[in-house]
């Protein structure tokens, strides 16, 4: 009963959302727009969800098109293995409360991006969002930090994401195509992170104080006769 109450709730919340379309000369390949740079990541709040259609020469594709007020956004840092570098927690909660003015100071702090500097890498002539893809004016710079992203229909539908709802999330290159989003519930973006950072404080602090307490002596492995400390 619970399941066809969730299942009734959802019908409801998706009779409401609007849908638009848009139909492509010839066929639409997502993935020529995303292979192009590290992507970003970033939070904000939703201030319009719709659904959208791609319908092409070859197929439909589907999407759920969200509009994000951007509280802030950075760039995703890669090592020479391909993976991913989270951001240092501390440089990220800098980040988070002053966006325009935070200035990277330490190894892995974010890379913050400007919502012009967004602009210029995932849209095109001024638009916050290629033309070919969707007209609108109610997107940066008409209206600063505003910003449309658009996920798989299959992946992200049955989030249900809404209006006011304030999210983190991340693009599949430098493109407006997400490859994920979490909706913040009641904050715990922010209060995740505090903990964390209070967890590697009070670790950073620990061994500061061990290595304080044997600076100059031999380690118990130098000790060890025939043994050299680097092979342990």
């Amino acid at each position: 009963k619970e399941k066809e109450k969730e299942k009734e709730k959802e019908k409801e919340s998706m009779a409401h959302i609007k849908s638009t379309s848009t139909t492509w000369s010839g066929v639409f390949e997502e993935e020529k727009y995303t292979k192009e740079g590290s992507g970003i990541a970033g939070e904000g709040e939703i201030t319009q969800v719709r659904f959208h259609s791609v319908s092409c020469s070859r197929d439909v594709r589907r999407y759920v098109a969200v509009v994000i007020s951007l509280s802030f956004c950075h760039q995703r840092v890669y090592d020479k293995h391909g993976l991913e570098e989270k951001p240092r927690l501390h440089g990220l909660s800098a980040l988070r409360k002053d966006w325009k003015g935070f200035v990277p100071k330490e190894k892995n702090d974010p890379i913050p991006l400007q919502s012009d500097a967004l602009l210029s890498l995932i849209g095109a002539n001024g638009k916050a969002i290629p033309v070919e893809f969707h007209k609108s004016d109610h997107l940066h710079p008409t209206v600063a930090d505003s910003f449309e992203f658009w996920g798989e229909a299959n992946a992200t539908k049955s989030l249900n994401l809404e209006k006011g709802d304030k999210v983190h999330f991340s693009t599949r290159g430098d493109s407006h195509f997400l490859e994920h989003i979490n909706r913040d519930k009641q904050g715990q973006f922010g209060k995740f992170n505090a903990s964390e950072q209070e967890v590697l404080g009070g670790w950073a602090t620990k061994l500061n104080q061990v290595g304080e307490m044997h600076a100059g002596k031999p380690l118990d492995c130098d000790k060890n006769e025939g043994v050299d400390s680097d092979e342990w």
